[in-house]
């Protein structure tokens, strides 16, 4: 316990590898841990908006408010603008309520999730991929089969009729001798 009373608050948000934002119920943002301000930079004392770069006031489907109206846990993901490269970021909120049990402001964690993103994009590209290339060879396996069988029509019908000729050749060649 004596190691838990060293640790400063702040401190132990910090550390944590994701970002922590805590907003007011009008939105603005009164903390982010050294994580949430590494993705969205600085913006403590400003609205959500500027973080999240959404434009409104309040984000479409932004969990904070659905957290805010009905005291669940939300979650969503964003695609955010980012100097670096854009990334998906996926939002869980709940509400922070005082000792009174009386909502007093919401918090959000932010997990950055760009890498699983790009890996479920690129697993889709390759089953696409796969998809197109079963659609080639099924059509290719047709094509076979269609030559074949043609081929195979052709050459009963040849096969028919250098029989009818060589019948016709043994029957003139018998009728001479």
């Amino acid at each position: 316990m004596r190691i838990l009373d060293e640790i400063r608050p702040l401190a132990f948000l910090n550390a944590i590898p994701d970002g922590i934002v805590v907003l007011d119920s009008t939105f603005r943002i009164l903390y982010q841990n050294a994580t949430h301000e590494d993705i969205f930079g600085r913006h403590v004392g400003r609205k959500c908006k500027d973080a999240y770069e959404c434009g409104q006031v309040i984000c479409d489907r932004c969990p904070l408010e659905c957290a805010l109206e009905d005291g669940e846990r939300h979650v969503s993901t964003r695609r955010i603008h980012h100097p670096n490269g854009d990334r998906y970021v996926e939002i869980a909120a709940s509400t922070i309520r005082n000792s009174w049990g009386r909502v007093v402001a919401g918090v959000e964690l932010v997990r950055d999730i760009t890498e699983r993103v790009h890996a479920e994009q690129a697993r889709e590209r390759l089953l696409e991929r796969e998809k197109n290339s079963r659609t080639e060879a099924e059509n290719a396996l047709r094509h076979r089969d269609a030559l074949m069988e043609t081929g195979a029509d052709e050459l009963k019908a040849a096969t028919l009729a250098v029989s009818f000729q060589l019948q016709g050749l043994a029957r003139a060649a018998g009728g001479e001798s």
